[in-house]
């Protein structure tokens, strides 16, 4: 496996059949929507030849500077609007229905 930033390798790993890999990253870049950076990567076996691209991010729930709890991404606030709401029901109706 080969993991490139804008064409240069930064990362380069051997993998195994049926074996988990976990890839390590110098000084990664973390995607944000005014950072949306893509890494790609080249995964070869035998005569077989897979190109993909990824992102890497984190995102948890955190307190912000008032102490209020708030989604953050790579560690730092972030205002999420319209999140996505899909209620579920176990009678299978998964979004509220009103009169």
């Amino acid at each position: 496996m080969q993991v490139f930033d804008e064409g240069m390798e930064v990362a380069r790993m051997a993998m195994y059949d049926g074996v988990a890999t976990v890839i390590g990253i110098p000084s990664p870049k973390l995607w944000s929507p005014s950072f949306p950076f893509l890494y790609t990567m080249n995964i070869t076996n035998g005569d077989d030849r897979v190109e993909a691209y990824f992102a890497l991010r984190t995102f948890t729930l955190g307190k912000d500077s008032k102490g209020v709890t708030r989604p953050m991404l790579n560690n730092e606030p972030i205002f999420m609007a319209g999140w996505l709401d899909q209620s579920y029901w176990p009678d299978g109706i998964y979004t509220g229905c009103f009169s």
